[in-house]
């Protein structure tokens, strides 16, 4: 039991993208790789950024113009590859402030995505 204990957050949700990386996101989000690819930063924390960017950019066609039809699938999509770069993220880089800025515009996303369902 304390082998599972001491796998950190990052670790279990890197092990997780490792297991489904040829399952759920592979066969049901094969969109999510080019995403994470156009959204690309030097570093694991910029590429999260930039695909935050990407889904703020996408709401906001939406809510000031009203797109139509509603661009869910795109949502979708990269909800998943903001979720595939957040654990690509290395230690060092997880124990910034950019870093922390990220997991939290990451899960306010996440109720955004949630409600939108």
């Amino acid at each position: 039991m304390s082998g599972f204990a001491t796998i950190g957050k990052r670790s279990a949700c890197c092990l997780a993208i490792l297991v489904f990386s040829s399952g759920c996101y592979g066969v049901f989000h094969p969109e999510t790789h080019r995403l994470v690819k156009a959204a690309q930063g030097s570093t694991g924390i910029e590429t999260a950024l930039n695909l935050i960017a990407m889904t703020e950019q996408t709401l906001n066609q939406v809510r000031i113009q009203a797109v139509n039809p509603f661009p869910f699938d795109e949502l979708h999509h990269q909800f998943h590859a903001l979720q595939q770069a957040m654990c690509q993220v290395s230690d060092a880089d997880a124990a910034t402030p950019a870093y922390a800025q990220a997991v939290t515009l990451d899960q306010e996303l996440e109720t955004v995505f949630h409600r939108l369902r």
